[in-house]
């Protein structure tokens, strides 16, 4: 759950895109695959995906600090909430990291609140 919210080694995306122009979203670097518009629009595509199997994330963040271990649907790719919510936020702190990468690059980092800046 650290990584949805921006706790520990995790940075949310609230702070991650804030500051981001749009003069920089579109850019492409030669040898990367994706621009930052593109991460992003990827993130929240599966964003949408898993919080629809979630029902609401508030609800799952409930059952996850209760410990509950509540199953979904058998043919799910998922056998728990908790396993959804783990995919969801390894992807999203997996992605986040190259999105700060490219604002690096771009010389757009930190944003105005700080961040990380090792």
């Amino acid at each position: 759950m650290e990584a949805l919210q921006g706790k520990n080694a995790h940075l949310s995306a609230q702070i991650a895109l804030e500051g981001l122009k749009t003069d920089i979203t579109g850019r492409k670097i030669l040898n990367i695959p994706y621009t930052i518009w593109q991460l992003i629009t990827h993130i929240n595509h599966w964003k949408d995906k898993w919080l629809a199997r979630l029902n609401g994330i508030d609800q799952v963040c409930d059952l996850l600090e209760s410990g509950s271990q509540i199953s979904i649907q058998a043919d799910e790719k998922y056998s728990s909430y908790h396993d959804v919510v783990q995919a969801m936020a390894s992807h999203l702190s997996y992605h986040i990291g190259k999105l700060i990468i490219l604002r690096r690059i771009f010389g757009a980092w930190p944003p105005p609140s700080g961040g990380f800046v090792w």
